[in-house]
């Protein structure tokens, strides 16, 4: 084979290789967090962490890509998922109000909601029904679903909460006791006060709520094909997929 036919070749295969690879569909994924470490980091206009790169390795080879778009706050996102305008979010809890207006992926990693207070508190037991009783105050996402029990609370009106939207402003408000507790999950709370920005807000070690977290997609603009995509993607890829989370 002559040089010149050896480059024709290889300038062919790099097209359909780069063809293979295009992103012939991006998806607009809804994010309320710009300071959610480990799994998401806002910095000099780039979105890195674990779920980045998560979804980075989900796309690969798909098809498929993403966009992120910043919204205030995670009830804001779910508006826009049911109305069509976001495509999918991340680490997203399957209940049937959702199942109404959303696909679901198969699982992607499991989620460990934990209870957070401030260090000037003791107690030997901690019950939750009690401190609602009490009247102390939860710090908790508008948008996120923490199970039936803290949904039961919430609906019979005995638990006393504060939606604030992002994590960060969740763990300011207890390390200055403006809020007695903050349902968090467990590996970005503790994330966020291991580097000592929040030194009296420490881990009460109860937890939650664990739960596997899925991808949500918005049935007004994903259609059965592209969630097939994402399961296939997920589960071929499921031991990369939780090497990121570990």
């Amino acid at each position: 084979m002559n040089k010149a036919v050896f480059y024709i070749i290889l300038v062919l295969c790099g097209s359909l290789f780069s063809f293979a690879n295009a992103c012939e569909r991006t998806l607009r994924v809804g994010i309320n967090e710009l300071y959610w470490p480990p799994y998401i980091i806002h910095k000099n206009g780039v979105f890195s962490g674990m779920e980045v790169e998560a979804m980075s390795l989900l796309f690969e080879g798909s098809g498929m890509c993403s966009e992120f778009i910043v919204y205030p706050n995670s009830s804001r996102m779910l508006a826009e998922i049911k109305d069509g305008r976001v495509d999918m979010l991340f680490a997203a809890t399957e209940t049937e109000e959702r199942k109404e207006y959303a696909h679901f992926s198969v699982p992607y990693r499991l989620e460990i909601m934990s209870l957070y207070m401030h260090g000037s508190m003791s107690y030997n037991e901690f019950d939750v029904k009690e401190f609602a009783r009490k009247g102390m105050v939860f710090g908790i996402n508008s948008g996120s679903y923490y199970g039936e029990f803290i949904s039961d609370l919430k609906k019979r009106k005995l638990l006393k909460y504060v939606n604030l939207p992002n994590a960060r402003k969740r763990f300011e408000l207890l390390n200055m006791k403006r809020i007695d507790f903050v349902l968090e999950d467990r590996l970005a709370g503790n994330y966020m006060i291991s580097d000592n920005q929040y030194n009296n807000v420490v881990n009460t070690g109860v937890v939650i709520q664990s739960i596997p977290v899925r991808y949500m997609l918005s049935k007004k603009t994903v259609d059965q094909h592209v969630l097939n995509t994402i399961n296939y993607s997920i589960q071929k890829k499921r031991r990369d997929i939780l090497k990121v989370f570990n």
